[in-house]
């Protein structure tokens, strides 16, 4: 779990009804170790709304700090959204 939590966004390109942003995360756990990855999202909007939300991170990263058990948890429950 974590202590504390920050996403900041780096760039935001929007074209026609998508949407792209390139983010990055700093995560204090409550071990006090420091997560900190990379993020793409890209959104698709129709009628101002956001209609869907697709999210990419570096995997392993994520698996060398948390482990492959939490990267295989991750990927299943992106398979499941999808």
């Amino acid at each position: 779990m974590a202590k504390s939590s920050q996403m900041s966004i780096d760039h935001v390109t929007a074209e026609e009804d998508r949407v792209a942003v390139e983010a990055h995360s700093r995560f204090e756990m409550a071990d006090g170790r420091l997560f900190e990855n990379t993020y793409h999202f890209l959104f698709v909007v129709a009628q101002g709304k956001i209609v869907s939300v697709r999210e990419h991170f570096d995997p392993g990263y994520a698996s060398e700090f948390f482990g492959p058990e939490v990267q295989d948890a991750l990927i299943a429950g992106a398979r499941t959204r999808a």
